[in-house]
């Protein structure tokens, strides 16, 4: 059997409408990308690269998934505004994973709505057992508003937004692969900084889950899908 779960939402709703990145899971209980051409993920191995388009804000993110097998290899899909060139690009080896997500989100006093202010990523060789912080992209203004975020297990991203030229992005909420949260060695020690940011210090490396004090809305899972095919 295999399952996701999906976090609740980080960032706001408006403008824009509701995109998913997964669009169902099979009777084979393999991921069907929603990308036009309706891909199966590799599920083991599921992002090759992401981009990121940000200044004061994340304007918007674009994500090329790894495919099960055969042409194409990968698909790409984005969530708010497309920066030509990004501001970051996050490239992925054969054997890493997105072992975690974080950043700040909430009400911004420029824009008048909550959005995403920065966001990094924790990738994991599951060969080397080694791991590098890419990020924090964002905050351009050095504000630092809104709260901190952060959720482990990435399998692929949902969003609110538009496709405008700027400020696309509204919010993003995580799939998330449950199963590979009981691998401890998927997770590094907690003790690293990212530039101009450090990794929230009451996440156990045990449990792979914040302690009682956390008030991250990305780690709650409202929903949960499986199959037992």
């Amino acid at each position: 059997m295999q399952n996701y779960a999906v976090t609740s939402l980080i960032g706001g709703t408006t403008p824009g409408s509701y995109s998913s990145d997964i669009f169902y899971m099979d009777h084979g209980g393999q991921f069907v990308l929603n990308d036009g051409a309706n891909n199966t993920l590799n599920s083991t191995y599921p992002i090759h690269q992401i981009s990121v388009s940000s200044g004061w804000i994340v304007d918007g993110i674009s994500v090329s998934y790894n495919l099960q097998g055969g042409e194409p290899e990968t698909a790409i899909v984005s969530h708010g505004s497309v920066f030509n060139p990004p501001n970051g690009v996050v490239t992925f080896g054969a054997n890493e994973v997105l072992a975690a997500v974080y950043g700040r989100e909430g009400y911004h006093t420029t824009y008048k709505r909550d959005m995403i202010t920065n966001i990094a990523f924790v990738v994991f060789n599951t060969n080397t057992e080694q791991y590098r912080t890419a990020g924090p992209f964002g905050n351009g203004d050095g504000s630092n508003q809104g709260q901190p975020f952060w959720t482990s297990d990435v399998l692929a991203l949902g969003s609110f937004g538009q496709s405008t030229p700027s400020l696309g992005l509204s919010g993003l909420l995580f799939f998330r692969n449950p199963s590979s949260s009981t691998n401890k060695g998927l997770m590094p020690p907690f003790n690293f900084t990212g530039e101009g940011s450090t990794f929230p210090s009451n996440w156990t490396n045990n449990a792979l889950t914040p302690s009682s004090n956390s008030t991250s809305k990305a780690l709650m899972v409202p929903e949960s899908f499986n199959s037992t095919d």
